[in-house]
């Protein structure tokens, strides 16, 4: 769980991890987005749900990393 995650983002911080729980208590996401996790998910969901939703979020990071700045575009990132 969370001692994995801290291990994930130890050696790769850039990485981007989605944590699934069985777990619905407030405190597993929260700790989870604490130590880096990009996002949760909870196991209750049926396979072709969480399917769909791992997917979208592969997506998601995918788009963020092809909008990413070069170094010779302007951005606050930048500065």
């Amino acid at each position: 769980g969370i001692e994995t995650l801290k291990k994930i983002k130890a050696t790769n911080p850039d990485i981007y991890v989605v944590f699934v729980t069985d777990k619905e208590h407030l405190q597993i996401p929260d700790s989870a987005h604490t130590h880096g996790a990009f996002d949760y998910l909870y196991k209750g969901y049926k396979e072709e749900s969480m399917l769909n939703m791992v997917m979208q979020k592969i997506l998601y990071v995918k788009e963020m990393i092809v909008k990413r700045p070069t170094k010779t575009e302007f951005s606050f990132y930048n500065l």
